[in-house]
């Protein structure tokens, strides 16, 4: 099987701390496509299962305000480093010149937690990434997109697995 990858459908990415950095556009209304005229950082992860966002942009994007869906505690390869999370369902995102609508994300939830000060990094995860098929050309620094035609979108139970992070 042949896929094609369209370099429209592209993103240039850096290498910062042993990680792919994404330029991403977070949505301010649904199908508005009403984006932040600047993109923000996010880590390219293809082991995390969700996106997350740190509670500085989620109150930029007026996010914090949106109902909660559910709230879990996710754990990271780093002791201590558990936090508590809301889920709570996004207008969307833009990456790559494509729209993902209706995207659920997690925003650290609980002030109180050691791990919640840490935390400031974006993560693009596959419940994101999953309705993409894409390909990472490490030569050129740049990801490939394509829509997914099936994609298989996450559960909530998976959805309360680990998130791997790098606090």
């Amino acid at each position: 099987m042949t896929i094609t990858f369209n370099r429209h459908f592209s993103e240039k990415f850096e290498r910062k701390d042993k990680h792919l950095i994404l330029p991403v556009y977070p949505l301010n209304h649904n199908l508005g496509r009403t984006e932040s005229k600047i993109p923000f950082e996010f880590i390219f992860d293809t082991g995390a299962m969700m996106t997350m966002i740190p509670v500085s942009l989620a109150k930029q994007f007026k996010y914090n305000t949106l109902p909660t869906i559910l709230t879990t505690v996710f754990g990271g390869v780093v002791p201590e480093a558990h936090i508590t999370v809301d889920f709570k369902r996004v207008p969307g995102l833009k990456i790559a010149n494509k729209y993902v609508s209706g995207v659920v994300i997690a925003i650290p939830s609980n002030p109180k937690e050691r791990a919640y000060h840490k935390f400031g990094i974006n993560i693009l995860g596959q419940n994101v990434l999953e309705y993409f098929n894409y390909f990472t050309d490490t030569a050129n620094d740049r990801v490939y997109f394509q829509e997914n035609p099936h994609p298989k979108p996450i559960s909530e139970e998976t959805r309360c697995e680990k998130i791997l992070t790098t606090l």
